[in-house]
Formats: structure tokens, sequence, C-alpha cells
């Protein structure tokens, strides 16, 4: 039986937010793939049939489910019978919500995040220092839309899907805008393994297998 993996798609989820409007190229996709397991169903819960992620994962061979909430499947309240990882890029503005009901789903996930002020909610943080997760961190920012510089560090937050709790990826196929911005610039962003090791602890997470 193959896995199932679950997407979110920032751009997908109009009604709530218009900022949220963030469409996943191919490119920034790819990297997380062999992170996948082979044969899982993937549920991409923020995404219409046109998705990247969507697209991408079943040239993978993956089997799919995605739901938007324009089609009547809002995340918070509904679920797949049957899955088994949860793929995507969610809405910036629901991201504490999201990331509660992540959890509450027990479920492996990786979403493409903006890695701004993350941990800069106590709420969050209280949320994230009891949980196993593990950060895909790529070498550059991603491009978004073509006439816009990358505005933020993006990183894939996963839980239950990487093998160490930092992974490093350098992206393929770069426009001329994701050098904009530069290493340093996106590094101010991301806090020091110290931070984040403090955390995490030594813990291991429970369902990854």
């Amino acid at each position: 039986m193959k896995p199932v993996v679950r997407c979110f798609m920032a751009n997908h989820q109009l009604s709530f937010n218009k900022n949220d409007i963030w469409f996943t190229r191919e490119y920034a996709i790819e990297p997380i793939v062999k992170y996948i397991k082979s044969g899982s169903i993937i549920w991409c819960p923020f995404d219409k049939d046109d998705s990247n992620f969507v697209k991408v994962f079943k040239a993978h061979g993956f089997s799919v489910i995605n739901s938007h909430i324009e089609t009547g499947q809002n995340f918070f309240d509904f679920e797949p019978e049957k899955y088994d990882v949860i793929v995507s890029n969610p809405p910036y503005s629901l991201r504490e919500k999201i990331m509660e009901r992540l959890f509450a789903l027990e479920k492996p996930f990786a979403m493409l995040i903006n890695m701004t002020g993350l941990f800069d909610s106590k709420k969050r943080f209280n949320l994230l220092s009891t949980r196993p997760f593990e950060f895909l961190i790529f070498d550059r920012r991603i491009v978004y839309k073509e006439d816009k510089s990358p505005p933020y560090l993006s990183v894939y937050f996963c839980s239950g899907v990487l093998p160490s709790v930092f992974v490093f990826e350098r992206l393929a196929h770069l426009t001329p805008l994701a050098l904009d911005g530069g290493d340093s610039a996106a590094s101010k962003q991301f806090p020091t393994p110290e931070v984040l090791s403090t955390l995490q602890g030594e813990s291991t997470p429970a369902h990854r297998k």
C-alpha cells in the first residue's frame, strides 16, 4: 500500500488572509520527497488539484489526498480516513493553530513555514518544548514570486520525517532573486543550535520508525 502524505498550501487558503497567497515552486518541494517513506499516502489539506505539492508527489509515485476549504474540507475539522504523512506550505496567519492541530493528529508531517519569530510566542515555546520536531534547512531563501525578493527564511518544520533534528540541503534551480538577502540575513532569522537543542533536548520522536 502506498503511504499517504498530507500537504498544506498557504496560497490556497484564500478565505483566511490574502497575505497567505504564496505559491510553492517545484524546486522547493523536491528536497523533502526523499524523506517521505516509499509507499506512503500523503495528505495535502490546503491544496487543490493544481497544487505543485500534489503534482510533485504524484510524479514520484505517491498516492496523494488533497483537500481545500473552498471545496468544503477545512483542515481544522476534516481528516481523511487513511493517510500516513502530512506535507505542505500552510497559511502563515494560522501557523500556531495549525501546529497545534498537527501535533494533535499524531501523524508525521513536514510543513514549509516562515521561520521568522517561530519561538517568539510563549504558547509556541510551550508547545514545541514538549514535542519532537526536526528542521530541513536550506542554503538560500525560497523564491515564491518572480517579481519579489524572498521576504523571509523558509524551512521545513517536521515531526517524525527527518533522520535527525537538523538536516541541511542545497536548493537546486535557483533564480537570481533567490540570492537576495544573502546567507547572513537569513541566518539572523534562525535560532542557534544551542537554543534549539535546549528546546528539543535529547528526545527522539515517539512516532518515528
